[in-house]
């Protein structure tokens, strides 16, 4: 027995909640249970957007749903993963660029965050259980860089990462920014 729920204006609900509860009190041979909630991890998103109005012409953002963890002013930086290895290693990078900044009299350029990373989680040999994203405007203009635990990056527009459901790297996440994306780079 198939059942097709209609919404308000008579086309076809492809909404969950409305199909699952129709299908619920449609029962059938075996009955039908709607799926229950699933934990999926963290999963950390990161987008480069276009900002009007202002005397910058871009931005970027990386988003943990409850934190963002600033390693300077800029660039900023957000992990998912071993929370105790991603602060770590967010808090080590944040005072290896005032370092660098103190050394060398300038704000560190985004590349140079991501350098660092890169060089340490290679290093460790994934060991160091941190999906990063990092990000942010410098003089070369909007940087973001996905970096994985075993310290291969990305250099995208939009990402995201996590644990989401078995490793699968911020697969929900990346659907949905794709999603709103459209094919025109956000």
């Amino acid at each position: 027995m198939a059942v097709v729920v209609l919404g308000a204006g008579g086309e076809v609900s492809l909404l969950l909640p409305p199909r699952n509860a129709a299908l619920e009190k449609a029962g059938g041979v075996q009955g039908f249970r709607s799926p229950k909630a699933r934990k999926t991890g963290t999963t950390i998103a990161g987008l480069i957007y276009k900002v009007t109005g202002t005397g910058r012409p871009y931005g970027a953002l990386c988003q943990f749903p409850s934190l963002l963890t600033r390693a300077l002013s800029l660039p900023s930086c957000c992990g998912a993963g071993v929370a105790a290895d991603a602060e770590m290693t967010t808090q080590l990078l944040s005072s290896n660029m005032e370092l660098h900044s103190l050394s060398t009299g300038r704000p560190p350029r985004v590349t140079t965050a991501c350098h660092f990373l890169k060089q340490k989680l290679f290093r460790y040999q994934g060991h160091i259980g941190a999906s990063l994203i990092l990000g942010g405007v410098d003089p070369t203009g909007p940087h973001l860089y996905s970096i994985h635990p075993h310290g291969s990056t990305s250099k995208v527009p939009f990402t995201s990462m996590g644990e989401s459901g078995g490793g699968s790297s911020g697969g929900g996440g990346m659907g949905c920014l794709e999603r709103c994306d459209g094919g025109r780079g956000l």
